[in-house]
């Protein structure tokens, strides 16, 4: 919002800068009393004091500003378009910013949920199950003691992967809330979508 701020702030500077290549007119009124002016002892004229049931003088004033440094005014002009071309370029570039961040955000919580998807619903479920048969096998000395182990070690990677795609899902969520709610109005609301829970 502040970048958009300063771009109005430059287009409102060209039109300012535009505007001194014109004229100005100044017109008022002037009032007095007329009346003669006191002497003062060492003979000069003092003129605040005035004698009272004088006429009233009304003046009417006109002026006109000429623009004669026209070379000062048109670099001035030439600076301010200056200014509001990069303020609009920093404000694409910050927006563009900011749909790249939401893209790769929307991205991660997207993968990070079909991981987890896929370890909770395959993978644990599989690995669980070769464990059970490797104790049973164990039990039953058909395996030994190295296979069990890594039945074992497979189970607890699958439910580590899990841990951490869910993880990852919730850092990635949180992005995307950050993203929309830092920058719209306050009265809008963002409610994430809801995603099964095993």
């Amino acid at each position: 919002l502040a970048l958009a701020d300063e771009v109005r702030a430059a287009e409102t500077m060209v039109a300012l800068a535009r505007k001194s290549r014109l004229p100005a007119f100044n017109y008022g009124l002037g009032f007095g009393l007329e009346g003669p002016a006191t002497a003062a002892m060492d003979g000069s004229v003092e003129t605040g004091r005035v004698s009272s049931g004088g006429p009233l003088i009304v003046s009417p004033e006109l002026g006109i500003t000429l623009p004669i440094f026209l070379d000062k005014i048109d670099a001035t002009i030439a600076a301010a378009i200056a200014q509001r071309r990069a303020a609009g370029a920093r404000l694409e570039g910050e927006t563009l910013l900011l749909v790249v961040e939401l893209a790769e955000a929307l991205f991660l919580w997207r993968d990070s949920g079909r991981r987890a998807e896929l370890f909770r619903a395959r993978l644990t479920p599989r690995g669980e199950e070769a464990l059970s048969l490797a104790r049973t096998a164990y039990g039953s000395g058909a395996i030994d003691l190295t296979v069990l182990l890594d039945a074992e070690r497979n189970l607890r990677t699958f439910r580590l992967g899990l841990a951490r795609a869910r993880m990852e899902r919730e850092v990635a969520r949180a992005r995307v809330e950050f993203q929309l709610l830092a920058r719209v109005p306050s009265d809008l609301s963002f409610t994430a979508p809801s995603e099964p829970e095993p």
